[in-house]
């Protein structure tokens, strides 16, 4: 399963290969979220040049607000996933708003 890929035991005795895919998985990381920034950051610019922005205003708010909802229960469920629902770990951070 998923879940279990390099933790535990599987961890323990697949090192290497573990620790070469964590490397390789913050460096895939990392590119994506800086393509996807750079490619955000042309289409801001694209709309403010040719004066495209107005036509955002025609977008419900409950349709944008419902969609940041679903964005940040989605965060708060895999941030939940990611520290093993162990409550020292997420009750500090919720408290603060992180």
């Amino acid at each position: 399963s998923v879940e279990s890929f390099c933790i535990g035991n599987h961890l323990l005795d697949n090192m290497a290969a573990c620790e070469e895919y964590h490397d390789s998985l913050i460096a895939t990381t990392i590119t994506v979220v800086a393509a996807t920034t750079a490619c955000l950051a042309v289409v801001f610019i694209l709309l403010g040049r040719f004066g495209l922005a107005r036509y955002l205003s025609y977008m419900p708010t409950s349709v944008t607000e419902a969609f940041l909802a679903c964005v940040g229960y989605k965060v708060f469920k895999y941030a939940l996933r990611f520290c093993l629902m162990e409550a020292r770990q997420f009750i500090p951070a919720a408290c603060i708003g992180v």
